[in-house]
This record gives structure tokens, sequence and C-alpha cells, in this order.
């Protein structure tokens, strides 16, 4: 009976491991080639064959059976909510041929104007025998109907070009640019824009040294300038649909937006949601608060204010006794997420664990894309002076955004949490880059 189902399911698995064709390889010098096996464009993305037993039932197969079934190029998936480029890499051992891990590579575009394209985020899959990279670019050609692909080694001593044919090629938009400066209003504020210049961004062992322009934005009230008490981030668009900052410099129209953010201290500005009980700073266990508020469109929770260490997350809940038991963070980042999955029969349970070496508060939004921005701030109970908890840089998991309370003064042991509102003010402008 189990040879009897060992070769059924081994029949399924050969049924459903079809061979797939990569569209280049070239052999890199360091013993691998390397493959471009697919090139994606749009929100989901999928390279391999896969076999969806394999991947429903894997979790309960002996390690033998699953790596037998385990189809010869396994299915890989990456999603994004804006449309993005994702360019499928893989490596075969120079000699016999056999798949190889494909790390310890860069991946990146050049147009043929010269300008470098460097890719946003690496994604690594290990199987079975098998690895995969999925190397998505938020910003590439997409004026040109083929992509010229450099892959080479991490400290750049080998290289190869590939040429493939670009999916997300894009008619450009009629734009119209006026050159700086440039003005507008918003309300009691105005933005300006002073001018452009070439910036270079530093570069990195993985990553090409990339030529962008760089806008100098100002804000004015009644005519005075006023940054103080203000955050200022900015990005660029191209007629082509790509945005972000290092746009290259030889587009002769790009947009530019700006938005100032009230700093979290600034109180003449920010909007007061809510405030939260006394939290007793150095307190050992958690403090729970649950505390919700309705912000726009959007609700807010306020989970609590937790002490330094690992905290455990599933759909957005608090696990205050995880089945899945988090170490810290790698990589020396005194803070950030580490993730794991659990299969069940019906379905893929999903568990994020926060480590942090200082406390933190947690807060739990029903809608993570929304565009309106809060911060934290803590009131000392005793002299009502105000600190900043700063979101955490790594970001968010899912719906909970962590808030690090570091840098308190000693002498503040008694605090108040305090959920405002940053209201923006923003700007766009046209530019007609000069020659």
């Amino acid at each position: 009976m189990v040879v009897f189902v060992l070769a059924g399911l081994g029949a399924v698995g050969v049924w459903q491991s079809k061979e797939t064709r990569p569209l280049a390889e070239k052999e890199l010098g360091d013993g691998r080639i390397f493959q471009i096996e697919a090139v994606s464009f749009g929100t989901n993305h999928e390279a391999g064959v896969g076999s969806p037993f394999v991947e429903k039932f894997g979790a309960w197969m002996p390690g033998a059976v699953r790596e037998f079934l385990q189809p010869k190029v396994p299915k890989s998936r990456i999603t994004r909510s804006a449309p993005v480029l994702v360019i499928w890499t893989t490596a075969l051992n120079a000699t016999f041929r056999t798949n190889v891990d494909c790390q310890s590579a860069r991946v990146e575009l050049r147009d043929a104007e010269g300008n470098v394209y460097s890719e946003r985020q690496a994604n690594w899959f290990g199987y079975e025998k098998f690895w995969r990279e999925g190397y998505v670019f938020e910003v590439f050609p997409r004026h040109e109907p083929e992509l010229n692909v450099t892959v080479a080694t991490s400290r750049g001593s080998n290289s190869v070009t590939f040429t493939v044919p670009n999916p997300g090629m894009t008619p450009p938009k009629d734009w119209k640019g006026e050159p700086p400066p440039l003005r507008k209003g918003e309300g009691e504020y105005e933005v300006v824009l002073q001018g452009v210049t070439v910036k270079t961004n530093g570069g990195e062992y993985w990553k090409t040294a990339t030529r962008y322009w760089e806008p100098k934005f100002d804000m004015l009230k009644a005519g005075e300038k006023t940054d103080e008490g203000w955050d200022l981030e900015w990005t660029a668009e191209d007629a082509w649909g790509n945005r972000g900052k290092e746009l290259g410099v030889t587009k002769p129209v790009l947009k530019f937006f700006a938005t100032y953010y009230p700093s979290g201290e600034n109180e003449a500005v920010t909007l007061l949601i809510t405030n939260t009980p006394v939290a007793e700073v150095g307190a050992a266990t958690n403090q729970f608060w649950n505390l919700k508020t309705p912000v726009g469109t959007n609700r807010v929770e306020l989970l609590g204010f937790f002490p330094a260490g690992v905290h455990t997350f599933s759909e957005g809940e608090y696990l205050t006794n995880p089945p899945t038991k988090f170490g810290p963070t790698r990589g020396g980042s005194p803070s950030g997420w580490v993730g794991s999955s659990r299969r069940t029969p019906l379905r893929v349970e999903e568990y994020h664990g926060h480590d942090s070496d200082v406390p933190v508060i947690y807060v739990r939004v029903s809608d993570p894309t929304s565009s309106l921005r809060i911060a934290i701030r803590l009131r000392d109970v005793e002299t009502s002076r105000i600190h900043l908890a700063k979101p955490d840089p790594e970001g968010r998991a899912g719906r909970i955004l962590p808030f690090l309370v570091r840098d308190l003064p000693k002498e503040v042991q008694r605090v108040s949490a305090e959920l405002v509102l940053l209201p923006p003010v923003s700007a766009d402008f046209l530019v007609q880059i000069r020659k």
C-alpha cells in the first residue's frame, strides 16, 4: 500500500514538473553559469512550474518524500501593490550544470543613454537542491523595447550582460515643464522649488553609483522660510511612469513631489487624537491599553507599552503564548522583524516576531496603506515635557506599527502616550530640465 501511494504521489509530482527554458544564460567566470530565467512586469509575479500537491501537503511529508515529489523547477511568487519589473535569475555549476546558489551577485540595468538602474529589493528563494532570486526594479528603462541586464559578482570582478525583451515598455505622457524656480501655495503655506542639481548616490559593493537630479525645496509662511519643526519627503516621476528619486539625468521633464510633515513634537501644528493611561517606563511586564480610535477613515488601536524583547503577532493579534519562539534579529540591527509560517490542513498561518532593545509601543491600524500619517509622543507625567517615540526603521508587519521608546532621559519614569495626526503640506511641480 505504501509503495502504491508513493508511486501515485510520484506520478502527480512528475506530471506537474514540466521543464522551463530560460531566456538566456552566460558563464560568469566564478564557476557559475547565470541564467535569466524570466522577466515579468505587473503586481503579481511568478517563476517556475510548482506543484500544488507539494505546496499543500509538503509540510506533513517525510523529507525524502517531499524531495522526491518536489518539482525540478519550483514555483516562486512576488506580489507588490504597484507595478514593478522582476528579473528572475538562477545559476548552474559551470562543469556539471546542476543548480547552485545564485547569491553573491548583483543585477542592474543600463539604458542607451548610460543611466544605471539598481534593483530595489532582491528576493531569495531556497528549495530542495534549487535556488532562485527575484530582483525587483521599481525604476527601469520603460522607454526601451529591450533591457540590457548586467549580472556581476558582488565585488564586480566578473560580469556578463544580457539583452532580453522589456515587458514593461510604456508610452510616455505628453508633459510640458517649466524651468525653476516654481511656487505653489496650500492654505497659509507656500512651497518653492528653487532648482535642481545633479547628485550621485554613494554606491555600495552590491550596487553601482547612480546619478540623478535632486531638487531644492523651501517652505514659506507669510513669505518667511518656516522649515523648523517640519520634515521634508520628496520623490520624482518621469513621463513613462517611473517613480522614485534616482531617475537618471537625461529625461527632459520630471515631476517632483514635495511633502512637508510636521514633527510629532510640533505642538502648534499636530492634531491630538487621543492619549493613554499612564505607563511605567521601567516596567518589566506588558502594560495593555487596547485603546481604539478613528483617524479619518482608518481605525487605530494603541495596543500598549511593552518592555524590550521579542513580541509575536499573527494576523495582527498579539500572542501572549505564541507557538513559535523567535530569537533576536540578525545582522546587528537593534530592532526589526523576523517571521515564519506554519501550514494547517485549511490554511497557512503567518507569524511575525518583533525584536527591540528598548521599550516599544505597538499600534494596530485597519488600513496600513492609508496616506494619513500619525506619530506617538510621550508626555512626562511629572513635568509635562514631551518626547518622541520613533517608528521602527524596519517598518511595519501587516497592520502592526512599532514605535520605539529610545533616548528617554533617565529621570522620566511615568509617561502618557499621545496619538497625533501629522497634517501635511504638499506640492508637485512639472520641471523642465536644462540640457
